[in-house]
Formats: structure tokens, C-alpha cells, sequence
């Protein structure tokens, strides 16, 4: 695993893992006892897709919250020092925005989807996409490059950016 992946998982990570903490079902709403009581910690439903480098160098995290519908967004130009946002927002989902976007991730089976896509060490410019999917007492975490990310996990990250894009209020 090359050290951007990593870093790139650790951001997941880290973005994910504080806001994950009491349990929810795919559409915010809490899941019954027995499944909160398992012996792995319960989540909270939510998604975390960070994309780092490519030619532009870029990086774009966007993390939602179901159980708030809270969402994030900050892009950055490539810089070693922590540089000021190109662009960033926060604010609200709506309850069928949040529906929809659990939905795509039932229909598909983001679970069942492999850890890695098209991942070349050797490739300085490869822009990679991290996912962290959280619902149901489930996490996946998904590593792809652009190029070859499954279409199904692309339909994932438009109903995220669909929803962001609404509730931005732009076209």
C-alpha cells in the first residue's frame, strides 16, 4: 500500500471514525437493540469520499452524517502546509436525500464490493478515491483510481455530490 493510500485512509479514518459513534439504520433512523448490542462497537451511518491527486493535485473530502444529515465539503490545491480551502461548505441533507443516497448504497451492494481498484504504486499522478461507507453496524472502506473505479461506487459519489449540489442550492 503506497504511503498516499494510506494517508488517504487515515483521513477516512479519522473523519469518519468521530462521527461514528451511536447506531443507525440506512436512513438515519436508529437500529433495533440486538443489532447496537454486538460485540464490535456500534457506527453511525455515514460516508466519507476523499479523491487526492492527479494532474491538478487536488484534494476533495466530502464527509455526511445521516444521523444529522450534516454534510462537509472542502477542496484544496496540493500543498504540503495545510493551504486555505478553494472551496468548502457545510449544511443540511434533506430526509430524501439521505434516503436515496442509502438506497444507491443498497441496490449496489457496496458491501460486497472488493477493498481495491486499479491501484498502481508506481503512479505519481494517479488520482485516488477513498470511500468509507457506514450503515447498519457495517463499514467498507474502498480505495479506487479514477480510472477504474467501479461504476457502481461512481453512482454512490454522484447521489453524494447530487445532494451536496442541492442543498448548496446550485443547479
Amino acid at each position: 500500500m503506497t504511503a498516499r493510500i494510506r494517508a488517504s485512509a487515515i483521513l477516512v479514518l479519522a473523519l469518519t471514525g468521530s462521527a461514528c459513534i451511536a447506531p443507525h439504520a440506512r436512513s438515519g433512523a436508529p437500529l433495533d437493540a440486538a443489532a447496537a448490542s454486538s460485540s464490535r462497537p456500534a457506527t453511525r451511518a455515514g460516508i466519507a469520499i476523499v479523491g487526492m491527486g492527479g494532474l491538478a493535485g487536488l484534494q476533495r473530502t466530502t464527509v455526511v452524517d445521516s444521523a444529522t444529515r450534516h454534510f462537509i465539503t472542502v477542496t484544496r490545491g496540493s500543498c504540503s502546509n495545510g493551504c486555505a480551502p478553494l472551496d468548502s461548505a457545510s449544511g443540511t441533507l434533506s430526509v430524501d436525500d439521505i434516503t436515496h443516497i442509502y438506497a444507491v448504497v443498497q441496490r449496489e451492494q457496496v458491501f460486497a464490493l472488493r477493498e481495491a481498484y486499479g491501484i498502481c504504486d508506481e503512479c505519481s499522478d494517479q488520482a485516488l478515491f477513498t470511500t468509507a461507507v457506514f450503515a447498519n453496524n457495517q463499514r467498507k472502506i474502498i480505495t479506487s483510481d479514477r480510472e477504474t473505479t467501479p461504476a457502481v461506487l461512481g453512482r454512490l459519489h454522484v447521489a453524494v455530490a447530487e445532494a451536496i449540489r442541492s442543498a448548496r442550492g446550485s443547479p
